[in-house]
């Protein structure tokens, strides 16, 4: 099985890994897209199902901006 780290695209608030996207519609649906072919999962857990029969293993990662932003700096 193969790691891949899909990193959030916070203005599309789409997880994006090479070819594969993943995009929350309405309702915690998901829409799994792989070379341009669309499948909607009843929830994340179906998209990453989905993702592991393929032989995939996913790990989800925010922007560094993200990852550097601390709430209580605000305070």
């Amino acid at each position: 099985m193969k790691t891949v780290v899909f990193y959030l695209q916070p203005k599309e608030n789409i997880w994006v890994y090479n070819n594969i996207q993943l995009q929350e519609i309405e309702n915690q649906e998901w829409v799994l897209t792989i070379n341009h072919e669309r499948q909607i999962c009843e929830s994340i857990y179906d998209a990453i199902s989905e993702l592991t029969k393929r032989g995939l293993n996913p790990t989800f990662r925010s922007t560094e901006e993200m990852d550097n932003f601390n709430p209580m700096d605000k305070c």
